[in-house]
């Protein structure tokens, strides 16, 4: 059986092709016969460093006044969208039997973006009257009219045999989104990144690392950020709190998900950093491939970071995490995972605080019980996901 993974496989921010590829693996593996065909939303085919030319893109969209932004936007991805992307999807979808739809903060609406191109492959599965199931995804709360609509749409014409988001927050917004519409209610189903120490064979290293700081170019940050998480000179303050670290006797390393602003915020004020501390401040190379990015997080005693899928992969493989507040979902997996005591808002925790909480991470181990069982679930939930694929694909006959 052939199965059309929907997603951002191929994005620069290898957090989402991690979770992509978990997802597959635990697909192949849960004895349905599966076979994977990943469709990158945007066309991609490869891991890349990516567009240099997003950042400042994103920057001019950020200060164009609304009665512009949409229109210039839904514009420019209509176009996208009818002369590349559409056939591509249609290709892709030619000979698959089932669709899913899945991992990611996927049902969002930053600036139309996906709502247009998921609107566009849902339309192509339904013109085949392929079964199609949405797993794991996260569900955004800020929405234009024609994005809220686009989805709507999309989701009431396709053939919808199951619905799961990663949390309980995402599952109040989908119903709030979608109640009296023709549409499934939402199940909950765990983040397929936990499955990551499985699917790339890593566990923390035996002995302890540096501590990892994830950079997040402020440009990310302020584009899906909730309004009052981002303030101030946020390079300024990643520099501050590694010298905190440093002070505190820890060793730092800074590193990225793979985004190429992240990247050149690193290159910016990583060489004053490390000259500065003498060495106990030091950048770690590019990772290429999402396996290359959780064996380097293994390699950490602690990270701190914004960025969702650095913390999942932490939690994965047995390194404590602190997450950097910025957006919903990243004080949702804390949540599940049982280590809310654990997100930080920078411009609201003064420093001393915050190396103090490294410090608890540190001395405190994680609850093994717990990780384990939050593992299994997310592994029953896509044993439970391909079950079901099965199934709506022999009633198709």
């Amino acid at each position: 059986m052939k199965v059309a993974l929907l997603n951002v496989k191929f994005s620069p921010n290898l957090g989402d092709g991690l979770l992509s590829e978990c997802l597959e693996r635990a697909l192949e593996d849960s004895g349905h016969r599966i076979e994977i065909r990943s469709v990158d939303l945007a066309g991609r085919t490869a891991f890349s460093g990516g567009n240099a030319f997003r950042g400042p893109l994103l920057s001019l969209i950020q200060r164009l006044p609304t009665m512009l932004r949409y229109p210039l936007t839904y514009a420019m991805l209509s176009l996208l969208v009818r002369y590349r992307l559409r056939r591509g999807y249609a290709d892709l979808l030619a000979d698959v039997d089932a669709v899913v739809l899945g991992g990611g903060n996927l049902i969002a609406d930053s600036d139309l973006n996906f709502p247009i191109k998921i609107a566009s492959a849902l339309h192509e599965a339904a013109r085949r009257d392929l079964p199609v199931a949405v797993f794991g995804v996260g569900v955004g709360d800020t929405w234009s009219p024609i994005g809220k609509a686009a989805f709507r749409h999309a989701f009431a014409t396709a053939r919808l045999v199951d619905v799961t988001v990663r949390d309980r927050r995402s599952q109040k917004v989908w119903k709030r989104l979608f109640a009296g519409d023709a549409i499934p209610a939402s199940g909950l189903a765990q983040d397929p990144g936990l499955l990551a120490a499985a699917r790339y064979g890593v566990a923390a290293a035996p002995d302890r690392g540096p501590i990892g700081l994830c950079l997040t170019h402020p440009v990310l940050l302020r584009y899906h950020a909730a309004d009052d998480h981002v303030h101030g000179d946020i390079e300024t303050w990643f520099g501050r709190f590694a010298q905190a670290l440093v002070a505190a006797g820890h060793r730092v390393l800074l590193f990225t998900n793979g985004s190429p602003e992240d990247r050149r915020l690193r290159d910016g004020i990583g060489p004053g950093l490390v000259a500065a501390s003498k060495g106990a401040i030091t950048c770690a190379p590019d990772v290429a491939t999402p396996g290359e990015l959780v064996q380097f997080i293994a390699g950490c005693s602690l990270i701190v970071a914004h960025r969702m899928h650095a913390c999942i992969a932490a939690h994965a493989v047995g390194i404590p995490a602190i997450g950097l507040s910025w957006d919903p979902k990243l004080d949702s997996f804390f949540a599940v995972a049982g280590r809310g005591d654990f997100m930080a808002t920078p411009n609201k925790m003064p420093l001393d605080a915050l190396v103090a909480l490294v410090a608890r991470a540190l001395h405190e181990p994680l609850d093994e019980a717990a990780r384990a069982a939050l593992i299994a679930r997310s592994r029953a939930d896509v044993d439970r996901l391909a079950g079901l694929l099965v199934d709506a694909v022999d009633r198709r006959g």
